[in-house]
């Protein structure tokens, strides 16, 4: 079992990721988040084992990558899926846990240029309008899909 780890808000993430590893998961994150949990002990991979690739754009890019994004939606109820995964080297990804900076209500509140957006926005959220899913948690325990949790600030 694999898990991803991306969170800006880090409360209760140390935890999280002990339970995880003593629970035999193979745990994965993201710079920031993988640097505070080393600083409490806990020793977990980089993002960057699974796409081969080091964060781009001044860390805004991380995780969008076919190796995450295939690994985290394959369905694990259609054999075809697994089977391409496999075939591509690409481990499922079962559980991910994300929440984002909580910018998107000072970006919204004025006029704010697109270089100040793009370095604020981690997420697409300034530049789409879209606020981030930042207080939702779906489990999706059914074995056809990864568990996620996205949690709040």
């Amino acid at each position: 079992m694999r898990a991803l780890l991306s969170v800006a808000n880090r409360d209760g993430i140390v935890s999280l990721a002990r339970d995880l590893l003593a629970m035999d998961v193979e745990v994965f994150a993201t710079d920031g988040t993988r640097e505070h949990l080393a600083a409490d002990g806990i020793e977990v991979r980089a993002v960057s084992e699974l796409t081969g690739l080091p964060t781009l754009i001044g860390g805004q890019v991380k995780t969008f990558h076919p190796a995450i994004y295939a690994g985290i939606l394959a369905r694990r109820d259609i054999q075809a899926q697994m089977d391409e995964l496999l075939e591509k080297g690409i481990g499922a990804i079962d559980i991910v846990v994300v929440n984002v900076s909580p910018f998107a209500p000072a970006v919204g509140e004025k006029l704010v240029p697109i270089d100040e957006a793009l370095r604020t926005d981690r997420s697409h959220s300034a530049v789409t309008g879209r606020w981030p899913r930042s207080d939702a948690c779906s489990p999706h325990s059914n074995g056809l899909g990864p568990a996620v949790a996205v949690l709040s600030r």
